[in-house]
Parts: structure tokens; C-alpha cells; sequence
């Protein structure tokens, strides 16, 4: 027998109980009545009697009906408590009465969707707002130095977690708002390990104070993990003696009897090379960021910001470096260290390809630094392999040095022409603009580095491009068939010394496709090579293996690092399963092609400015042609490169100046910085077409009777340069 009773409580009518009284026997499915029956449900029955109107009444009814699994009725109340539009205070009442857990159930719980999580999600949200709002933060730390009040505030901060550890640190940097100093290390203390890594970045801190209450309260809480840190406190120069005294202080009450100083120092400039040397088939790939602190200097507290591991290990750098460097001083190896980690940690969150701002952060100190502080910081930078570090120490350099800083330094050549030739390309082009800024007037040792680092940036595009090493040419075209279907262009190499020969030529490679029979040099022997190729050595390499060879190869490539092994792809099916093991590959990805173009762009202007200069006579520019001519099928570069030929005024350049002005079809801006060209071309040194090339021209001419004015004004103005010569000539 089923008995029901309904309790109210006067105060609150909807608080309704329901018990079910069931005799054993009558245990199983038909027990309960469906909420489907046409029989009345008298759980929702009595829900409906009592007509809820608030949030409150309807989240009460609401959490009834989830327990009972009457989920239909259940969702019909959750939308009629997301109609009400609760503000955000409102919405974390209802979290703080009913709990997380219901929430989360609503938001789990399939059937209810999508009332169930939209709804949970909206209170969340509106709990978490609330209580990371600063004001009340600040509200209940002030309430923190009421002993009536403080296991409430506290508990309130609690809710809060991170933002609150966040602002109780400002507070305890904040000398006017001394009050609350005691509580707020209090309350820091009994956050305990949440705590730890805020107060950790918190040591970075110039206020000689803040760091000694910071170390006592680590020292309290026993933090193994903070013992060096304090060390590296104990010894810095630049703090008191009675700060020092302090912090080494709460180190002997927490047990721990602070290391001498060489010691010290030693066991952090260790770990500090550890950490800092990179080796390029070593990069991890970027990971998932999550929020870590940081010491903001401006704010006068720690900040939260999302890194990922390398990041977070760039920042224990800064930290290592900072500390090293005011241990010792007068030691200048120390300063550049700590200039190449900060320089690192800045450029990598800004992106590789920003320019950092010159009147904020670390680059805002190095025009006092002198030139030659600078080169220091890029040589320590590439010696460890930090890409973001060399960039903005290069582009500093292209702000401030001059030639004298291109000269070789003793028997090593200067870190600007080092970076020429260095493994990331991001650092090579910073190299070659750099050179380019400072303009030198008189030949430095790697001047034909230098112009092979130009050659190799103008051979970029905006395409996706694949290497394929491949002796069978007819299986290698198939191959670049297919993966032209996909998007991609491919450029073919029939032996391994040609496909690195190729390498060289562009910068935008995104993997290399090589088949196991490729000879001279074989895989085995290629890939080292690929990864010594300047700005190739994160380069993805995917190897196809015949049929039965591909464990084999497997096992020979096993040492190499962003190699994938696959079966040869006969197919556009076995073409798609490349592409899906190279994108699971680590490795380099090319710049953006935005980035590639401006590049490009970039060198074409200062070989046009540098061809009609003397001062730059002493580059063998003309060697650079080959790489130029074929931007002049592009429009987006044809003027710049017209432009560029011009000042070369070879024959080759006459010829493919007068041939892209007299193409119909092309653009006319594009046709007619052509026909410039090549009338400056002329005038430096004279027509230089062959008899034939001239009377083609002639032909073009006449051929163009029926065609747009256009067309014949710019034909007829390179007759115009063709002729010009010879008219001046005649008496």
C-alpha cells in the first residue's frame, strides 16, 4: 500500500516532503507510476498544487523532481526559472542554498538538456562573478582584521580561491594598508599549497618588505619546494641586511640552515643552464595554457596569466636569472643572462613575430645599454638556442648598432652574422633585417651569407608547399597530383643531395614526403642533414616505405625526432592518411603567409634601394637576379621586383621586364612599373636585347592595333626606351 503525506512548513509553503510508504512485495518497475501514465503523479501533483513563482520556490521544485527522475516536469520548471531573468547576486543565492552538486547534476543529466545545462551554466557563471568581484574581496579582507567576522570572510575568500590569493598579496605590498598585513599573511597561510605558487612569483618583488613577510610566511607553512628561493633572498645584494637577517631567520625556525653563498649560487646557475638550453629537436610542442602567476612590477602584485609548460618554464628562468644577477652584481655574464631570459619570456608571449613595445618592459632598458651589452645577449641566446631571445636582442640591435658591430669578435665571427645562418627562421630574417637597418658602408666578414639569407626569403609564398624526395618521377608527380588535390603545392627532388639543394631555396616548407629508396644521400643519413639545413631544424619528415620495409625503417629512424613512417601512398585515401601522421607530428610550422609576403616585400625594398646605391657596391647583388625574377609573375610583388631588376639592368632583367609589360592579361600598375624599369634599366646601361628580342618587341607592337589603348601606350613606350639611344645618337 502506497501512503502519502505532504508536510508545509508555514515559512516556507513550497518546502514540501514526500514520503513513499511501499511494502516490499510491491518493489520493482511497477511500483512508481510513470510520469507517461495517464494516472495522476502525485509527487508532481502536489508540486503543481503549490504554485512556485520565486527562484528560490522553483529551484526547491525543480530539485525534487530531479531526485524523483520526473525529468519532463523537471525541465518545464528550469525554464520557467531561467524566464525569470535573476540578476547575478540572485543567481549565487540559489548556488549557495542548493550547492554545487545540484547544479552540476542538472547540467549532467542528458534528458534535461537543453534547460538542464543552460541553466546550470548560467548560475555557475553568475557564483563564480560574484564571488571574484574585487569589491567584495575587498570587502572581506577588510572584514579579516574583525576577529567577530573573520571566520566569515575567510570562508568567503575560500570561494573565491585564486583572485582572493591574488589581492591578499597586493595587499601585503601595500605599506598604507599595514592593518591588514597580519591578516591577510594569516589568511595566505591557511590557503597553504594553493597559496604557493602566487607567493613564489610574489619574490621577484624590489620591495625589501613584502619579501621578508612573503618568506615567513613560506618558511611557516614548511615549504620544501621554497627553501631555494629564500637561499637566492638571503644573498642578494640589493637587499638590507635586516631583510636578509629576517628571511634567514624564518628559514632556522622552519629547520632548514640556509646554504653559504657560493653554494647557493652555484646550485642556481646550474639549474638555471639546465633550463635555458635548448636543443631544437628537444622543443616540446605548444600545449594547453593554463593560468600561472606572474609578478606584475606595475600593479604591485601577482597577476594570473595563461602559459603553457614552456612558458612556465621561461618564467622559473626569469625568476633563477633575476636572483643570480643581484647576487652577483659586479658579474656581467649575470646581467646577460638575466637580459636573455626576460628578453625570451617577453617575446614569447607577445608572439615571435610582434615587435615588443620600446617604451615598456626589458627593451625599454637596452638603448643604455650600449651595442656591444647587446650582442653579448645574442650570442648567449643563440649559444642556448632561444629563438625569442636572439629576435629581440636582433631587432634591438637593427635600432642601435652600427657597421662596427658586424666586424668578427676575436675569432668568432659577430652574433648578427651568427644569426644569419641560425636554425629558426624567425631569428634569420631578424638577422638579415637587422643588416639591412644598419646599412653597412664597407664589406663585413659574412657578406655573402648575407645575401644568400635574402635569396632564400625572397623564395617564399602564401602556398602551402611540400618537399617531395622521390627517384621515380612519374611516382612522385602522382604523389604531387594528389596532394594538389588538398591544397598543397609540391616541388619534386629526385636524389637526397637535390632535395637539399631545394631546402635552401624556400623558407615555407611544411613537411618534407621522401621515399625509403632515396639515394644520395639514403633517409637514414638525410634527415641529420635536413635538420642542419639553417631554419630546418624542427622540420617535419614523413618517409614512405615499400610494402614489408616499413618496420625496418621504423627501427633505423627510431633515433630521429618529428619522423613519421608510413606505407607508400598509392591512393588519395593513403595520400590523406599522410597528411593526418603529419599533423600529429611535433615540428615546425611555417609563418603565416601574411608574414611570409611581408618579408618578401621587406627585401625587395632595400635591394631597390641598395642596387642604385654606390655604397652598397661591394655585394654581389646580381646574384640575387634569379631569385627576384620569378616575383615578377606575382602581382602583389612585381612592382617591387620591376623595380629591383631595374637597378640590376642585366640583359636577363631587360628581357623580363619587357616581356611581363607586354603580357596582355596582367595587371596594367603591374605592367607599367615594368615598362619603368626598363626605362631606368636603359638609361644605366644602355638596351642590352638581342636583335631578336627587339624585333619581337616590334612585332608585339603591330600586333597590337585591335587591342585597349593601354596596351599600346605601354608597347609603344618600350619602343620609346629601345629607340631612345639611338636617337640621342644621331647628329
Amino acid at each position: 500500500m502506497r501512503c502519502i503525506t505532504m508536510l508545509k512548513n508555514g515559512s516556507f509553503p513550497l518546502a514540501l516532503t514526500v514520503t513513499l510508504t511501499v511494502a516490499p512485495c510491491l518493489l520493482g518497475p511497477a511500483a512508481v507510476l510513470s510520469q507517461d501514465s495517464k494516472r495522476p503523479d502525485p509527487i508532481v501533483e502536489a508540486i503543481r498544487d503549490s504554485n512556485p513563482q520565486t527562484a528560490r520556490e522553483l529551484a526547491h521544485a525543480a530539485r525534487i523532481l530531479l531526485d524523483a527522475r520526473r525529468d519532463a516536469d523537471c525541465k518545464a520548471y528550469l525554464k520557467q526559472l531561467a524566464e525569470l531573468g535573476a540578476d547575478d547576486a540572485g543567481l549565487a543565492d540559489l548556488h549557495r542554498e542548493f550547492g554545487p552538486a545540484f547544479f552540476l547534476s542538472l547540467a549532467r543529466r542528458e534528458e534535461l538538456a537543453p534547460e538542464g545545462p543552460a541553466l546550470a551554466e548560467q548560475v555557475l557563471a553568475a557564483a563564480r562573478r560574484v564571488a571574484e568581484d574585487p569589491a567584495r574581496l575587498d570587502a572581506l579582507i577588510t572584514d579579516l582584521a574583525d576577529p567577530e567576522r573573520r571566520a566569515r570572510a575567510f570562508a568567503g575568500l575560500r570561494e573565491a580561491r585564486r583572485p582572493a590569493i591574488g589581492r591578499l598579496i597586493g595587499v601585503l605590498a601595500d605599506e598604507g594598508r599595514a592593518d591588514l598585513h597580519v591578516p591577510a599573511a594569516d589568511a595566505l597561510a591557511a590557503f597553504r599549497s594553493d597559496a604557493l605558487e602566487g607567493l613564489l612569483a610574489a619574490l621577484e618583488a624590489d620591495n625589501p618588505r613584502l619579501l621578508a613577510r612573503i618568506a615567513a610566511i613560506l618558511a611557516a607553512g614548511s615549504e620544501s619546494s621554497a627553501a631555494p628561493a629564500l637561499e637566492r633572498l638571503i644573498h642578494r645584494t640589493d637587499l638590507d641586511q635586516p631583510t636578509r637577517g629576517a628571511i634567514a631567520g624564518s628559514l632556522r625556525r622552519a629547520g632548514i640552515e640556509p646554504r653559504p653563498r657560493e653554494a647557493v649560487e652555484r646550485s642556481a646557475a646550474a639549474a638555471f643552464l639546465g633550463a635555458f638550453r635548448v636543443k631544437a629537436d628537444a622543443l616540446p610542442p605548444d600545449g594547453t595554457a593554463e593560468p600561472r602567476w606572474v609578478w606584475d612590477a606595475e600593479g604591485g602584485t601577482v597577476v594570473e596569466r595563461p602559459l603553457t609548460e614552456a612558458a612556465r618554464a621561461q618564467w622559473a628562468c626569469v625568476r633563477l636569472a633575476h636572483d643570480l644577477a643581484r647576487i652577483r652584481p659586479e658579474d656581467a655574464s649575470a646581467a646577460v643572462r638575466e637580459l636573455a631570459a626576460r628578453l625570451e619570456w617577453e617575446q614569447s608571449l607577445a608572439g615571435i613575430d610582434a615587435r615588443l613595445p620600446a617604451d615598456r618592459g626589458t627593451v625599454a632598458r637596452l638603448p643604455t645599454l650600449g651595442a656591444d651589452r647587446l650582442l653579448e645577449v645574442l650570442d648567449f641566446s643563440l649559444d642556448m638556442g632561444r629563438s625569442a631571445a636572439a629576435v629581440a636582442a636582433t631587432r634591438a640591435l637593427g635600432d642601435s648598432a652600427t657597421d662596427a658591430q658586424l666586424a668578427a669578435r676575436g675569432e668568432r665571427e659577430s652574433p648578427l652574422v651568427r644569426a644569419l645562418n641560425d636554425m629558426n627562421q624567425d631569428v634569420r630574417f631578424a638577422a638579415a633585417e637587422a643588416i639591412m637597418r644598419i646599412h653597412p658602408l664597407r664589406p663585413f666578414a659574412g657578406s655573402a651569407r648575407y645575401c644568400e639569407t635574402l635569396a632564400f626569403f625572397l623564395g617564399s609564398t602564401d602556398a602551402r608547399r611540400v618537399l617531395i624526395g622521390n627517384p621515380k618521377l612519374d611516382e612522385g608527380q602522382s604523389w604531387a597530383g594528389r596532394l594538389g588535390e588538398m591544397g598543397f603545392t609540391a616541388d619534386l627532388a629526385a636524389t637526397g643531395n637535390a632535395l637539399l639543394d631545394q631546402l635552401r631555396t624556400r623558407p615555407d616548407y611544411e613537411f618534407i614526403l621522401i621515399v625509403d629508396a632515396l639515394g644520395q644521400p639514403d633517409p637514414a643519413e638525410l634527415i641529420p642533414w635536413i635538420r642542419s639545413v639553417p631554419g630546418f631544424a624542427r622540420m617535419r619528415c614523413v618517409v614512405a616505405t615499400q610494402a614489408g620495409n616499413q618496420r625496418r625503417t621504423e627501427v633505423r629512424l627510431s633515433e630521429e625526432w618529428g619522423v613519421a613512417v608510413v606505407p607508400r601512398p598509392h591512393s588519395a585515401e593513403a595520400m590523406r592518411f599522410v597528411i593526418r601522421a603529419v599533423e600529429r607530428l611535433p615540428g615546425q610550422r611555417p609563418s603565416p603567409p601574411e608574414t611570409r609576403a611581408a618579408r618578401a616585400v621587406a627585401v625587395l625594398d632595400w635591394l631597390a634601394a641598395a642596387s642604385d646605391s654606390p655604397d652598397a657596391a661591394f655585394y654581389d647583388l646580381l646574384r640575387l637576379e634569379d631569385s627576384v625574377i620569378p616575383l615578377l609573375s606575382d602581382p602583389r610583388f612585381a612592382p617591387r621586383a620591376a623595380r629591383v631588376l631595374g637597378g640590376f639592368a642585366t640583359p636577363e632583367s631587360q628581357r623580363k621586364l619587357v616581356d611581363t609589360a607586354s603580357l596582355v592579361a596582367f595587371p596594367i600598375e603591374a605592367r607599367n612599373a615594368a615598362v619603368e624599369a626598363f626605362v631606368a634599366a636603359v638609361g644605366k646601361r644602355g638596351v642590352l636585347l638581342t636583335r631578336g628580342q627587339i624585333l619581337q618587341q616590334y612585332d608585339r607592337y603591330n600586333a597590337a592595333e585591335t587591342l585597349d589603348g593601354e596596351t599600346q601606350r605601354v608597347l609603344g613606350a618600350i619602343l620609346d626606351a629601345i629607340e631612345g639611344p639611338s636617337r640621342a645618337a644621331r647628329p
